[in-house]
């Protein structure tokens, strides 16, 4: 998130520019990182139930898995797995969005 808010200096100022308040500026950031966040953890939870299902007949470790019948991804666990991963994301695009709270137009324009 640190490089994404980087790379569009020029972009969140002229936001500032146009007249956007720089706490709107801020929630855009912190929601991205959110989003992605939130994406991810979905995707992981998708991509993990998948594995889990398709274990049992992989050729080598098939035979180790099936001799554990209850395997699987509860819903605790995985409620679990997506609330770190929106943790993760808020705590990725905090700092970011904070410092483009922060940041002048003048000195943001100022790279180009």
């Amino acid at each position: 998130m640190s490089m994404a808010v980087r790379e569009r200096r020029t972009e969140i100022a002229v936001l500032k520019t146009l007249g956007f308040p720089s706490s709107l500026v801020m929630g855009l950031i912190l929601g991205e990182a959110i989003l992605i966040g939130a994406l991810g953890g979905a995707l992981g939870l998708f991509l993990g139930r998948g594995m889990i299902a398709a274990l049992p007949s992989l050729p080598f470790i098939g035979d180790a898995v099936r001799a554990f019948p209850n395997l699987g991804l509860s819903f605790g666990v995985g409620g679990l797995g997506f609330a770190v991963a929106l943790f993760l994301g808020v705590a990725a695009g905090f700092v970011p969005s904070l410092l483009a709270y922060r940041a002048r137009i003048t000195e943001m324009l100022r790279q180009v």
